[in-house]
């Protein structure tokens, strides 16, 4: 796996990730029309404006690009890895990579939105759940989520 910063050319594949990712999502989080209004919110446009506005990587194997998340000042914004490559560290890495440019930005907290489903990841990987959230996803679709936050180690100099 290479973890490599993300670039515009990369939003069809980001999309792709982001596609598969979402329509995996079990209906215990999210309704099927609510899933299907997330899946069209990304578009190789928003992906584009998003890729221009924000720190972001993309992780690759074998060339193909398998996960991808983006850094916009002290929040996370977001990351997917495709469910067939779900399980693998995937995320992991991109959520260290995308903590790791905080920290060198002196960024000493982290927030994220994390949808229903990822609440488990993210709590593993050292964030607290704050409180129940939504945000609109396209066509005044709601989407519940968790703000959530993590406080970050900033080494020592010494």
């Amino acid at each position: 796996m290479i973890i490599r910063p993300e670039l515009v050319s990369d939003a069809e594949a980001v999309c792709r990730v982001h596609h598969a990712a979402v329509a995996a999502i079990a209906d215990q989080y999210y309704a099927l029309e609510l899933r299907q209004a997330w899946i069209s919110s990304c578009t190789v446009a928003s992906v584009q404006a998003g890729i221009l506005a924000a720190i972001g990587f993309v992780a690759e194997i074998d060339g193909v690009v398998v996960g991808f998340g983006a850094l916009h000042k002290d929040e996370v914004r977001v990351l997917y890895v495709h469910p067939n490559y779900q399980g693998q560290g995937i995320g992991k890495a991109l959520l260290e990579k995308l903590e790791s440019m905080a920290i060198a930005q002196g960024i000493t907290k982290l927030h994220l939105k994390g949808s229903l489903n990822a609440a488990a990841f993210y709590e593993a990987m050292g964030y607290q759940s704050l409180n129940e959230c939504s945000t609109c996803v396209i066509d005044k679709h709601v989407l519940p989520c968790l703000k959530m936050e993590k406080l970050l180690a900033i080494p020592n100099p010494n």
